[in-house]
């Protein structure tokens, strides 16, 4: 297993396969670089990202599920095709998380895809865990990630 450290307060372990992303591939996944930091297994095609907001009283003022659907409204407007499958509340270090899994075709091809965003509180910041995978071999790429979200610990 390897690790990193995201924001210097959350710990996160990886199987090996997986690379951790720089700016450049972050740029060109999420369209940001900036409170983003992620993991890329090109072989089995798991992208899995980690973004914070920046610490701040309004983030006392808000809650998990209105980060997630804010992220999920600029999905909508960058992902091709789309859909929101379901909503769901999970654990992730140690915190209640609001989750959704959802479904988009791959910009510029055919290619389907799934993925899951899970959004929790630590301290005065809010995390987004962010897993995609391609829908050819995707349970198996779910539970990857789901061992992942696991391994997720503030330090």
């Amino acid at each position: 297993m390897n690790s990193m450290t995201i924001n210097n307060e959350l710990k996160l372990s990886y199987p090996d396969g997986f690379h951790e992303m720089d700016k450049e591939e972050m740029q060109r996944f999420f369209s940001a670089s900036l409170y983003r930091q992620g993991i890329y297994d090109e072989d089995r095609h798991i992208l899995i990202s980690v973004a914070w907001t920046k610490p701040g009283p309004v983030n006392y003022l808000t809650d998990a599920r209105t980060i997630l659907l804010r992220a999920e409204l600029g999905m909508k407007r960058g992902l091709q095709d789309y859909c929101r499958v379901k909503e769901t509340q999970v654990e992730v270090a140690g915190k209640k998380a609001r989750c959704i899994s959802f479904t988009f075709t791959a910009q510029g091809s055919d290619i389907a895809q799934s993925g899951e965003m899970a959004v929790f509180r630590a301290g005065n910041k809010f995390y987004a865990v962010t897993f995609v995978a391609r829908e050819d071999g995707y349970d198996e790429s779910l539970n990857v990630y789901h061992g992942i979200l696991e391994s997720l610990s503030l330090e």
